[in-house]
Parts: structure tokens; C-alpha cells; sequence
């Protein structure tokens, strides 16, 4: 009987230990990151199918610090069938502190991504109502924007707080209560009260109409969409960010700006200088900017791939400002307002 080295037996034992090993951290591996892609969109329930949206009033504080967000949506909707309960997304990574309509308490309960209150009284068909979602901790984390979303929380070349969000894939529910599902645009639009570190600038969507000290620490920025906007396309961006207005204004006196980090100015006046060229070209060929009473901001954000076409806002990678494709990705993400963003 023929017999084999010790150290081929030992081999024999060990490759296939290691490929086990192995084919168990690819599957642990896959599983992990399924587990961060969260569900969106889908058949909706017919408690939320029996509601149209009208508008949000999202008010959020992001504390950098404790990476955390505290905040609170009034939905206004239009109701298309009686309810005796009320139904919105909001990730199970956040807790509801209250839902209220008219000041009064509902009770709740928030399972599987859904919070589902219990009305005071029916709402009958035809009707305007408004009801308050009060929420708030630590919101999932990005593991790859804008690819596997979440917050972003990191720091500038010289170690100031950055923050962003992304949430393509997971919906605007990944941060926010909301209806998450593309059949149901805001018909009114959305206003957004953003409150941050006084030290810093928080950005969103639409135009800024107002900005408020409010003598703790903390500014908060106010902004008006008024356009039907899609949930994935909600975002906030917040850092020691400079304004640059350098652009001329669009025809119609739009203004065309753009926000990076101050060391990043040189970087920020060449890549973004294409913008005015490129919305004047898209506008020639395929009609008038479609958020043409609000804004077009290019920015900057701690994203690890290229760029994002947030409703009025383009973003582009910090890692991308200094590459010379960049130019490319502007345009791409520029077009996407009317394509993905109006469309």
C-alpha cells in the first residue's frame, strides 16, 4: 500500500479547512452587505395608497459630534379613501418619540420600517389633514455612497466636520419619516429647516429663505422646495462650507452657485466653471431648467464614488475634485435635473 508524506496528508487536511474558511467569509461577507441595502419602494399597503401627499415640513439638528439627528415631519396629505389609521416609512435604525395631529398624542407603532398610528377620530375621504412624526438617534451609516446609502460622518483636509447623505437605493426613509415610494411627490413641495454647528453651513434642497442664530451653538437654515420633489433626492450636506457666487445668474435671475471647503476654492473654480455653459446648453436642447424659480448649487461631499443628482443640488466627490474627468461627471450629474430629478 502506497503511502503519502506527512506533509501531503497535512495539505490535504488544510486546503480544503482554508477553502472552507473562505467560501464562509465570502457568504458572512454577501450577507452583510444585503443586510445594509434596505428595502424601497414596492406595492404600497392600501392605508398608504388611500393618502396623497401635499407637503413635508421636515425639521432636523445633526450633531456631529454624537453623530446623531433629532427632528420632526409635519405631513400634510389629501385624503383619497377614509382612514382610521395613518402609515409612513421611517428605518428601524431611528425611533419615533411621538406622532401628533393637532398637538394631540396618537398611539403608535413602528415595525418593520412602517409606523402605523392610530387616529383620534376617522378622516373621511376629501379631506386636508396634518400629522407630526417626532424622531430621532443614530441613522444608518453609508457603507458605499451613493451606492449603499446613509450618512456619511467625516472630517476636511484640515479636520472640520463633513456630513452627508445619500439614499438612491434605500429611499428617503433611510433618514426621514416619509412616504417612500416614487408614485407620491409632495404636490406642494417640501421646506426644510436644517440646524447645525454655528461654525458650519447646513445645505439642502431648493432656496435658502431664511438663516436663524439661535443663541445655543447652533444655526438653523431654512429652505423652500417648492416643486414636487422625489424622497431619494431629499439630502443635507454640512460642513465649513465657502459660497461662491461667481457664476453670472441663469436668464431668469436664478442664481448658479457653488459650496466647497476653503482649501478646496481653486479646486471648486475649475472643475464647477463649466455649470453656467452646461445649463444653458440643456436648457437650449431640452427646455427650460425645470427648477428654474429655485436654484442650481454645485457642492462638494464626503462621497466615495463620483458624483449624485440631488434636486437643485449636484454633488461631486471631495475625491474627485481634483481629477480630470471630473468635467464629465458635472455634466452627467447637471443632466440628471431634467432626467431622474423632473423626469
Amino acid at each position: 500500500m502506497r503511502r503519502f508524506p506527512r506533509w501531503l496528508k497535512i495539505l490535504g487536511i488544510l486546503i480544503p479547512l482554508l477553502l472552507l474558511i473562505l467560501a464562509a467569509a465570502l457568504f458572512g461577507l454577501g450577507w452583510y452587505v444585503r443586510s445594509q441595502i434596505l428595502d424601497s419602494g414596492g406595492t404600497l399597503p392600501a392605508s398608504m395608497a388611500a393618502y396623497d401627499v401635499v407637503h413635508y415640513h421636515l425639521e432636523v439638528s445633526v450633531d456631529p459630534v454624537e453623530q446623531v439627528i433629532e427632528g420632526a415631519n409635519s405631513v400634510t396629505v389629501r385624503t383619497l379613501a377614509a382612514l382610521d389609521h395613518f402609515e409612513i416609512h421611517l428605518d428601524e435604525h431611528l425611533q419615533v418619540r411621538s406622532v401628533t395631529e393637532n398637538g394631540e398624542n396618537l398611539s403608535f407603532t413602528h415595525r418593520k420600517g412602517v409606523v402605523r398610528a392610530k387616529l383620534a377620530a376617522p378622516w373621511r375621504q376629501g379631506e386636508r389633514r396634518e400629522i407630526t412624526i417626532a424622531y430621532g438617534g443614530a441613522p444608518k451609516v453609508a457603507l458605499r455612497p451613493p451606492w449603499i446609502d446613509g450618512f456619511v460622518w467625516s472630517e476636511t483636509p484640515t479636520g472640520q466636520p463633513w456630513i452627508g447623505v445619500t439614499s438612491q437605493g434605500d429611499g428617503g426613509d433611510v433618514w426621514w419619516p416619509c412616504k417612500d415610494h416614487p408614485s407620491d411627490e409632495p404636490d406642494e413641495g417640501m421646506t426644510i429647516s436644517l440646524t447645525v454647528p454655528s461654525e458650519l453651513v447646513g445645505l439642502t434642497n431648493g432656496r435658502k429663505v431664511a438663516e436663524r442664530d439661535n443663541g445655543d451653538g447652533t444655526t438653523t437654515f431654512h429652505w423652500s422646495e417648492t416643486y414636487p420633489i422625489t424622497t431619494y433626492l431629499v439630502m443635507v450636506a454640512i460642513s465649513n462650507y465657502i459660497e461662491v457666487t461667481s457664476l453670472p445668474d441663469l436668464y431668469n435671475g436664478m442664481p448658479l452657485t457653488y459650496y466647497c471647503y476653503p482649501e478646496h476654492l481653486a479646486l471648486a473654480e475649475n472643475q464647477f466653471a463649466q455649470v453656467y455653459d452646461l445649463i444653458e446648453l440643456f436648457s437650449n436642447k431640452l427646455g427650460e431648467y425645470p427648477f428654474i424659480d429655485e436654484k442650481h448649487a454645485s457642492i462638494e461631499i464626503p462621497m466615495g464614488s463620483s458624483g449624485m443628482e440631488h434636486q437643485t443640488v449636484t454633488c461631486i466627490s471631495d475625491d474627485w475634485m481634483d481629477r480630470a474627468a471630473t468635467p464629465v461627471i458635472v455634466g452627467h450629474e447637471v443632466a440628471h435635473q431634467w432626467f431622474g430629478d423632473w423626469v
